[in-house]
């Protein structure tokens, strides 16, 4: 679908004289006086994406560089408040954090202007361009030189790899996004995409929170006024009464550590061969409990989470790249070998194993986007070995009703939470 002028406004049809100038003076190291040339090479072009939350303009100069211009879809009109400009200066921070910190492949930033006093009259972040192709691309293809199951194995050691490395910025004492102080990094608030209605988004902040169980607090989102009551009773049995008690504390483990916010297919790079070129889309990265930390598990391996309508053996051959349910189990072994060879064995690399559970329920208990009784659906079926969908569906239906023996079940979800 094209890109909704309603959410991006005039972000989508900023010149590309003034995207090239922009670059030029990037390029010519020209920002501090914001001197723009009063020329620019020849050999130019300029491709456009999008996402849901960004414009992406890739501007191209002479034959030998390029640069990522990105625009937050709040960088026009009343989006753009404070909140979404501390936000910007967050991401920012972030990068550059990671750059001083760790040898992960991310984007150089070159500059940034939290203002519309520039020449493309957007806030922006231009940064340097990482090459290769989106993770799904190469996963499923099946004519590349490399065998398949070789990619996909280079590419779990590699994210594993990398991923481990954000260990190098040890834990900080709250849940929250990072900001710098000098060399020294501080964590501030969390921020949060928040829908307005009629295609519009808003960054909003909260925190930043000393344990999980306050971040849990404040964003719970109780049932909607579209759930039925016995749904309703369900999900608060299920995720408020069982889950997020348990839920492992990053106090208890020596604090909060910074995650990748979404590490799935699109915003991981790779080469042919399924070398890892780089991981990008760090915007709204902060600090969390370790078991969903930078050990957990990429979400393009846990989709099975979120759709357990799928029976195990399921190879899906008239979906397009899908994996069964039965492959990404596997893929999770894989990764979790990975990561313990990553980190040697040193502190986190335990959190792995369950960190897809984890993490399912912090979306479906904080967030409108998960739909939670996918969740609650699947959790049923692995902990009390129902063998298909329907069958935990209409256990999740009497447990909001209250016709099944809820004490019993709750004890079942207790010991496979529990479980090593």
């Amino acid at each position: 679908m094209p890109p909704s002028s309603s959410t991006f406004g005039p972000l989508l049809s900023i010149p590309d004289d003034s995207l090239f100038r922009l670059a030029a003076a990037v390029r010519l190291g020209e920002l501090n006086n914001y001197t723009c040339p009063s020329s620019v090479p020849e050999y130019r072009y300029v491709r456009q994406h999008y996402g849901s939350f960004s414009v992406v303009y890739i501007v191209r100069l002479n034959r030998a560089f390029r640069a990522v211009i990105r625009i937050p879809v709040t960088g026009w009109g009343d989006g753009w408040t404070p909140v979404a400009v501390r936000a910007m200066e967050s991401q920012v921070a972030t990068l550059r954090l990671l750059k001083l910190h760790t040898e992960i492949p991310i984007p150089e930033v070159y500059s940034y202007d939290t203002t519309i006093n520039n020449a493309i009259g957007a806030p922006y972040i231009c940064m340097s361009f990482i090459p290769g192709r989106d993770l799904g691309d190469v996963w499923f293809d099946p004519d590349l030189p490399t065998p398949l199951e070789e990619r996909r194995v280079r590419a779990m050691k590699a994210i594993a790899r990398s991923c481990a490395e954000l260990a190098e910025l040890g834990s900080f004492p709250k849940i929250g996004s990072l900001f710098m102080d000098g060399q020294e990094a501080t964590v501030g608030p969390c921020y949060h995409w928040s829908s307005e209605g009629n295609n519009k988004w808003r960054v909003v902040e909260s925190g930043p929170y000393d344990t999980a169980h306050a971040y849990f607090k404040d964003h719970y989102v109780p049932s909607s006024s579209e759930d039925t009551e016995n749904w309703g009773n369900a999900k608060e049995r299920v995720i408020r009464q069982t889950v997020l008690p348990l839920f492992p504390s990053g106090r208890s483990s020596g604090g909060f550590v910074l995650s990748h916010p979404d590490l799935d297919r699109q915003n991981i790079k790779l080469n042919d061969d399924g070398s890892l070129s780089g991981i990008i889309d760090w915007d709204l990265a902060h600090t969390q409990p370790p078991c969903v930390g930078y050990c957990k598990y990429p979400f393009f391996i846990t989709r099975d989470w979120y759709e357990p309508n799928r029976s195990p053996e399921q190879d899906l051959r008239d979906e397009v790249d899908t994996n069964s349910p039965r492959e990404l189990q596997r893929f999770r072994m894989q990764y979790n070998h990975a990561m313990g060879q990553a980190m040697n064995g040193a502190d986190g690399c335990e959190f792995t194993k369950k960190s897809h559970i984890w993490e399912a329920f912090m979306r479906a208990s904080a967030s409108y986007m998960c739909h939670w009784p996918v969740v609650c659906i699947k959790l049923l079926q692995e902990a009390t070995h129902l063998d298909n969908f329907q069958d935990a569906t209409s256990l999740l239906s009497n447990i909001g009703w209250g016709g099944a023996d809820w004490q019993m079940i709750k004890g079942q979800l207790e010991d496979y939470l529990a479980r090593d």
